[in-house]
């Protein structure tokens, strides 16, 4: 995405911290197939095996509706799953270097709490 892009609109769904991924899929494939337009994966109590498991699968599922996923926090499993961007917090890391390993392309977003 450049800065000529227009702005992404559209609803932003952010999942749960879900441990079942049979039921994260079964919670958010509806709302994708109801229009939702962009899916945050966020899960802040997973182990790493379950969170890329419910990664590959949440990216199969947007792709299936031309949906673009952003992992939360994790810019290597972003990458990992073909992603299109990441959602990095405040002690996330930093977004350079998100940037330089996700391309010029991947969307990059980031909290700012109070610092705009």
């Amino acid at each position: 995405m450049t800065s000529a892009s227009p702005a992404p609109r559209g609803v932003y769904l952010i999942t749960p911290d879900e441990p079942d991924t049979a039921r994260l899929l079964a919670r958010t494939a509806p709302l994708l197939a109801a229009g939702a337009t962009w899916l945050q994966y966020r899960n802040k109590t997973a182990s790493d095996a379950l969170r890329q498991e419910q990664a590959v699968a949440l990216q199969a599922l947007c792709a299936a509706h031309g949906v673009p996923l952003i992992i939360n926090d994790d810019p290597q499993l972003a990458l990992a799953v073909g992603a299109a961007g990441v959602h990095l917090g405040g002690t996330d890391g930093d977004i350079g270097a998100a940037r330089g390993l996700l391309g010029p392309d991947a969307i990059i977003g980031a909290s700012c709490y109070d610092q705009l």
